[in-house]
Parts: C-alpha cells; structure tokens; sequence
C-alpha cells in the first residue's frame, strides 16, 4: 500500500518507523511541504497516517475523505470535539472511507486479558515527568482512560461529583449510578501509568506487546472493527466535551 504521513514529530516519528517496510511511504508532510507536492502523492496514496497536531486533524482528514483515500489512520484523540468528529465520520461513510482512531490501550495485552466485565470500582493514575499536566491532562492523558472506562462501563451518561485541578496536579471522581470512577494526574520523577480495578491493580508502565504495529498491520491485513473503533471514539470524545464544560 502506498502511505502518505502527517507530522514529523514525535508520534510522527514513532509511527514513521513502524509504517516504513510495512507500506511505501511516499511522502512525509510538514509545514514546508508544497500544494503540488502534496496534491501529486495523495492521488497516489492508499493509505493516510495523521500524526499532526489535533487541531490540524479535521482538516486533514476531511481532504482526504474528500479525495476518496479509503484508509485513515489517526492519532488521538482524532478533532478533540465530538461534533466535528461525528462530522468526518459521517461524510467517511458517503464516501467509503474507513477511519481508524489509535485507541491503542483496548489493544494492549494487560487491557485484552482483563476478565471483569463491569466493575465496580476504578480508578486510573498517570504520574508524569515530562510538560504540565495541566496543559495536557484532557486531550492527552484523560482521552485514553476515558475510552478504557467506556469499554467497562454499564452507562456511558457519567458525572463529575469532584473535580480539583492546578497547573501539574488533578483529581477527578465520576460515577454513572452504578459504578464509581476516578482519575489521579500528577508530575512525577518517574513515569508511572496504574489502573485499579475491584482493588486489582494492573500496571501499564512497560507495554508487554507492540498494539501501534499491530493495529497498523490489522489495518494493512482488512482485520481492523471500524464500527467498534468509531463508537468508543465519539463516546469517548462527548464525555471529554462533557468535562472539559465543567472544568472550564
């Protein structure tokens, strides 16, 4: 498959690496890149990875949509807005185009070999050494564990009872009736990634398989769910919208 890549930075480049000998890349676009140049390769191209920044992927992706490229892949947390999302993936459908949202922690083996279907308790803790919580909490951290709550929630219509936030330090409790949820991000001399589920504490700071190549082959192979990938995205991002509203 012919790829074009969105983004030289560092998930840009952690992608580069994964899809380099899995497909051929023609094309690494940047800010620099020329319209001509660009245009030349996207007709070409079979597949579109979108490592850019979040606020650049709407436009992005809908151009490719528009030019009938039949494969997107896309960082998280894809526009960072549920309307905007339910917008491309509405006009993906007219045009037959499958959208893949790198949901990547569903695809860790500590995630898959989880048993417990809808717990009552859980909590996620993200200790960080490196920017300001603060600044990246929601599009970054939280986008993450809200889509693993909505994998093992009983009701996706959650709500805030506690909310505290500073600039590299946040507290977070919600509950949906039925189960109890809550999210600790802080700065850290190490980096640390925990959820704990009944009292079960599954540590995610080491990953025990590779779920970026993976999810990349799945999409080369056609063994990808897009419709189970697209639900949890917009779940996932009209909860952050939810958020986001009340933490303002």
């Amino acid at each position: 498959m012919n790829s074009v890549l969105f983004g030289k930075g560092y998930w840009g480049s952690i992608v580069k690496e994964k899809i380099t000998g899995l497909t051929n890349l023609l094309l690494v676009v940047d800010s620099k890149t020329n319209g001509w140049t660009l245009s030349t390769n996207l007709c070409l191209a079979d597949i579109i990875f979108v490592c850019s920044s979040t606020m650049s992927h709407y436009d992005i992706v809908k151009e490719c949509i528009q030019r009938d490229i039949k494969y997107i892949f896309c960082t998280k947390p894809f526009t960072g807005d549920y309307e905007k999302a339910k917008e491309l993936y509405d006009l993906a459908k007219q045009k037959d185009v499958n959208i893949f949202v790198d949901n990547l922690f569903l695809f860790r083996k500590e995630i898959i070999n989880i048993q417990s279907e809808y717990p009552q308790n859980i909590s996620f803790i993200w200790a960080r050494k490196d920017g300001c919580v603060k600044e990246n909490i929601l599009d970054s951290l939280l986008y993450h564990d809200l889509y693993l709550l909505l994998k093992w929630s009983q009701s996706t219509k959650w709500e805030i009872s506690y909310y505290a936030v500073y600039d590299n330090w946040l507290s977070l409790n919600m509950t949906n009736g039925f189960q109890e949820c809550s999210f600790e991000y802080r700065i850290s001399i190490i980096n640390r990634k925990l959820i704990t589920i009944d009292g079960y504490t599954i540590d995610l700071s080491y990953p025990k398989n590779d779920p970026l190549k993976e999810c990349i082959v799945s999409m080369i192979e056609g063994n990808i769910d897009y419709d189970s990938n697209k639900k949890i995205t917009l779940d996932a991002l009209k909860l952050l919208g939810y958020i986001k509203k009340r933490l303002e």
